[in-house]
C-alpha cells in the first residue's frame, strides 16, 4: 500500500488519528532541529510521550477490527500499522516512554 493511499484512507475514517500523527510528525521535527533550549526540549519530550500515548491507543482501536475486517480491511490496517510504526517509534526514542 503505498503512504497516500493510508494517509488518505486515514483522513477520511480516522481523521483524530491522522491529526495526532501529524501533530507527532511536527514534535520530532521540532526536536530534530536542535536549536530549542532546555526547557523548550523537556516541553518537546513531554508532547512526544503524549503524543505517543495518544496514537498507540488508537491504532489499538483500529488493529483490534483485525480480525473481522475483510480481506482489503485486513491490508489496509497493516499499511495503517506500518505507516504509524515510524512515528511511534520515534516518538518513543524522543519521549522516552517507558
Amino acid at each position: 500500500m503505498t503512504t497516500f493511499i493510508v494517509r488518505v484512507w486515514l483522513r477520511l475514517t480516522r481523521p483524530r488519528l491522522s491529526a495526532d500523527l501529524r501533530y507527532g510528525q511536527r514534535i520530532i521535527d521540532r526536536l530534530d532541529r536542535q536549536d530549542a533550549d532546555t526547557g523548550e526540549t523537556g516541553v518537546l519530550r513531554l508532547m512526544a510521550r503524549g503524543a505517543y500515548e495518544s496514537i498507540d491507543a488508537q491504532l489499538a482501536d483500529v488493529t483490534a477490527g483485525y480480525p473481522s475486517a475483510g480481506p482489503m480491511g485486513r491490508r489496509m490496517i497493516l499499511a495503517v500499522e506500518a505507516y504509524t510504526s515510524r512515528v511511534l517509534r520515534r516518538l518513543h526514542e524522543q519521549g522516552g516512554v517507558a
